[in-house]
Parts: structure tokens; sequence; C-alpha cells
């Protein structure tokens, strides 16, 4: 079956009652790929933004930051407001973030 019409299944909404059960199905069914996790979420129609970001996390807690591809971080726009000093662009920052947090020092 074409995952796209997960949504239709589920609900296109962003209610909770709708949004869980299609990101928790893109996470399970794409535990093996981040990547495709994420896209196949993205491309799904509705209200994709909540459901991405859910399957994101999902998967991202799941594979951990290995799992995320590294064009994704490096295509993150440089937003000079978000980027503290000493750090060369976001992705970098973002990925320091994660590695503080993981190690489960405070921020």
């Amino acid at each position: 079956a074409d995952d796209r019409f997960a949504p239709s299944l589920f609900g296109p909404d962003c209610h909770i009652f709708h949004l869980l059960p299609a990101a928790y199905y893109y996470a399970y069914k794409y535990a093996h790929s981040f990547e495709k996790g994420i896209l196949t979420a993205v491309n799904s129609g509705g209200n994709n933004m909540s459901r991405a970001a859910l399957t994101g996390g999902l998967l991202g807690a799941m594979g951990g930051i290995r799992a995320i591809p590294q064009r994704f971080i490096n295509g993150l726009k440089n937003d000079k407001a978000a980027i503290p000093d000493g750090y060369a662009n976001q992705g970098e920052y973002l990925m320091d973030l994660a590695k503080t947090v993981a190690k489960g020092k405070r921020v």
C-alpha cells in the first residue's frame, strides 16, 4: 500500500487522535530509515508539518543523531539570530546542543 494515504486512515488534521497514530505508524514502518520516514510523512498531505515533526522526533529518539542524514543538518537555514557566538552555522550549533543534552548536561 502507498503510505502517503495513511492520513486518510488516521485523519489528515493535527488533532491528537489523528496525529499520534499516523506518526507512530511512520516511525514503526520506517524505523530503519529516518529519511524515508520523514519524507513520507511530509509528502502525505494534510497537516504534514505536525505529523512530520513528531515522526522525526520518534525516529530521532530511536536512531540517535547518526540516523539523521548530514544533508538535512547542512541544509538548515542559517538565521543569524538563531546562531550563538562561536558557531559557524545553525547545523553545527544544533548538533552540539543535541550532544550536550544526550550527555545529560544542562543547557
